[in-house]
């Protein structure tokens, strides 16, 4: 179990292993994927048995001064969950080191992914409306 930066040549495996419902939320998770990897200033992929289980990272917000952070993770997780959280714990704060603010939106039907982010010291807002969806913003400070 290591982390290297995710690349595009991470794509295909993860799509592949992600759970049904977390692929139809985007008619193509791989082009989406290749877009956000491109936009982002730090990226990582956790690889299990030489194949990625999460892969995250941060793109700049429009005016630079806030990271918009994301992540996705696939049912590979849950065979390295000690794992995942000390990675991960390690990419925020390193993500921190690159913005003072971090932020992201989150559909609410992801529980999981919000006690995550509530351990890794996010404040999560009150869910609203946002691009047709019932999310909450999340944000952490340095």
């Amino acid at each position: 179990m290591h982390i290297e930066s995710a690349a595009p040549k991470h794509i295909p495996a993860f799509v592949a292993a992600m759970a049904p419902f977390d692929r139809a939320q985007s008619d193509d998770p791989a082009v989406l994927l290749a877009h956000i990897m491109a936009e982002s200033v730090h990226t990582f992929a956790g690889m299990v048995d030489g194949q990625p289980v999460f892969i995250g990272g941060v793109r700049p917000d429009q005016d630079r001064s806030a990271g918009m952070v994301w992540m996705l993770g696939n049912p590979g997780i849950d065979r390295a969950k000690k794992f995942y959280v000390k990675a991960t714990r390690e990419q925020v704060a390193s993500m921190l080191t690159m913005f003072p603010r971090l932020y992201t939106f989150v559909d609410v039907r992801y529980p999981k992914s919000l006690r995550w982010l509530r351990a890794m010291g996010f404040q999560i807002s009150a869910p609203f409306e946002w691009q047709g969806r019932e999310v909450v913003q999340v944000e952490r400070f340095a």
